[in-house]
């Protein structure tokens, strides 16, 4: 189901957002004047072309497979090529990062911009770590570049500027983006961009460092206002070149999974399964990633009498695991906990969730697996912080819950949210409105392409 699907009155309509019929209505716009009918035209005789008599238009004809319009210059607009649009990431690629990447190159009109991606860091043949994302970089079908990073980064990075002259550059605000950007200003790149992620790193000291790497940039863009007046302060509303550009994820996989689980709920009511509260959980490994107390959390609902499960999904290493499972044994609910990794299926998980928890999320983060959530109608319960405050303020059925609340508060509250099951209707309903909103994949385009006209 994609968005057109999900809004109903708009399928059926191409691009230009008309359907067949009204198409058939529209006028021409490419020659105002009226066409004879084929019983009208002479026919075509020794030095004829079959076309009508009369006086020969003042430009020149163009021959080619639209022959009959007409240049007033006399000459056919020259064809403008692609802008090449350099993008420099730092090795290691975060997820976040590499999804970013990904949908960019998907969504990229090739006749108006040739995507290129340069990699700071190890030689992908000599360095794991770099191999990975790199060929996932290839396999999309991109042009990749490899800088060395260190002193060798400025020296290597204007030789490939000079090579490429690209006409947009965009940067993440870490690692060498100073450099980057200062150099690109140099070699005359004339749309650089700064893309902020509100973390640690030069991000979080733009208000303070005169050194800042915002000083080379035209266009300095975040993901969120919390991210944006996390690294430029209150005034980041009067600079122009400041824009908040949200996150966009691609609808139709959460219309499928919401049409598949229809047919999941079929069967279970023809075998009369009663399916418990299933909480889902989606973090990176580590202290601050909230598992534990996502497992305090499930203990304080079956306390209550209530059969649930919670499933963590996300990256694994060994000491998280071991740390999560002793607090599932500590609190008896050790066969409740499913640790399942990385997932490629999240839209189906989130459907199937009768709740999302979100126990930690850094302070400007806008976590994804809340947008799919609310793309299906799935409720979250979720730490109070700044950035997802943000999106309850476009987005319904969010319910925040402070850290320092006791885990029986939280158990509570999620035992309310996942009462009121949503039914099918609901979830097309949030789909809709998920559509509307800034944080589809169409809109996060937009956004970036208005920075760069293009041809």
């Amino acid at each position: 189901m994609t968005c057109e699907q999900a809004d109903g009155a708009r399928s059926g309509r191409d691009r230009t957002g008309l359907s067949g019929s009204e198409q058939s209505e529209r006028p021409a716009v490419s020659d105002p004047s009226p066409r004879p009918s084929g019983s009208e035209r002479p026919p075509a005789g020794p030095g004829t072309t079959g076309q009508v008599p009369g006086p020969r238009p003042a430009g020149r004809v163009d021959p080619g497979p639209s022959a009959g319009a007409v240049f007033p210059s006399g000459d056919p607009p020259a064809v403008r090529p692609p802008v090449t649009a350099l993008v420099v990431v730092a090795l290691p690629v975060a997820p976040v990062e590499r999804r970013y990447l990904t949908d960019l190159i998907r969504a990229v009109d090739p006749d108006r911009f040739v995507v290129e991606v340069c990699v700071i860091g190890a030689d992908p043949s000599v360095s794991s770590d770099a191999a990975e994302p790199v060929a996932d970089l290839i396999r999309t079908g991109v042009r990749v570049h490899r800088c060395r990073p260190g002193a060798w980064f400025g020296a290597d990075f204007g030789r490939l500027l000079r090579r490429l002259r690209p006409g947009v550059l965009h940067v993440a605000a870490r690692g060498r983006a100073g450099t980057a950007l200062t150099v690109a200003r140099a070699a005359g790149v004339p749309l650089r961009v700064l893309h902020l992620d509100g973390g640690p790193g030069p991000a979080g000291r733009l208000r303070r460092d005169p050194r800042s790497p915002s000083r080379a940039a035209t266009h300095v863009i975040a993901a969120s206002e919390t991210a944006m007046r996390s690294a430029r302060g209150s005034e980041w509303r009067v600079d122009q070149r400041c824009r908040i550009v949200y996150p966009g994820l691609e609808p139709e996989p959460y219309g499928v999974a919401i049409a598949a689980r229809r047919r999941g709920l079929d069967i279970a009511r023809q075998l009369s399964i009663d399916e418990p509260v299933s909480v889902l959980h989606v973090s990176r490994p580590g202290p601050e990633s909230g598992r534990v107390r996502a497992v305090a959390v499930l203990a304080a609902v079956r306390a209550r009498g209530v059969d649930a499960t919670v499933t963590m999904v996300g990256a694994r290493d060994r000491d998280d695991d071991d740390r999560v499972l002793r607090a599932a044994a500590a609190y008896g609910v050790g066969e409740y906990v499913d640790l399942t990794g990385e997932r490629d299926d999240r839209p189906r998980l989130a459907v199937a969730a009768s709740l999302l928890l979100v126990t930690a999320a850094a302070r400007t983060d806008m976590p994804t697996i809340v947008l799919e959530a609310c793309a299906v109608g799935t409720r979250v319960l979720a730490a109070e912080t700044p950035g997802i405050a943000e999106i309850t303020r476009l987005l319904p059925g969010i319910t925040m819950m402070p850290r320092s609340a006791p885990d029986g508060v939280w158990a509570d509250a999620a035992l309310d949210l996942a009462a009121v099951v949503p039914t099918l209707d609901e979830r097309r309903e949030a789909l809709r409105i998920f559509c509307r909103s800034p944080f589809t994949v169409d809109r996060w385009f937009q956004s970036l392409t208005t920075l760069a006209p293009g041809p």
